[in-house]
């Protein structure tokens, strides 16, 4: 593995990677799990006794934080920066 790959892979804290330097919140960290569970954003707003609009920003702002394309590949980040499980 190169030098570049070991640091892009190396976890500064839960939920924050050297790769993009993105930190999610307790919150963001929630959602995100729920995403993963294969919750739709109806679904998490209704568990969470939020707005649809708070989840749909949340989930916009996981994606950016990650540097996902989309809120599949934002939980295939987590997974694999060790922000879920």
């Amino acid at each position: 593995m190169g030098n570049s790959a070991a640091k892009d892979l190396h976890l500064v804290h839960a939920g924050t990677s050297k790769q993009t330097g993105g930190h999610l919140t307790p919150r963001q960290i929630e959602i995100l799990k729920l995403v993963a569970e294969g919750y739709t954003n109806e679904m998490i707003a209704e568990c969470l006794s939020i707005v649809l609009g708070t989840v749909k920003n949340h989930v916009k702002e996981i994606c950016r934080r990650l540097g996902a394309r989309s809120r599949t590949h934002s939980v295939t980040l987590g997974i694999r920066r060790n922000i879920i499980r």
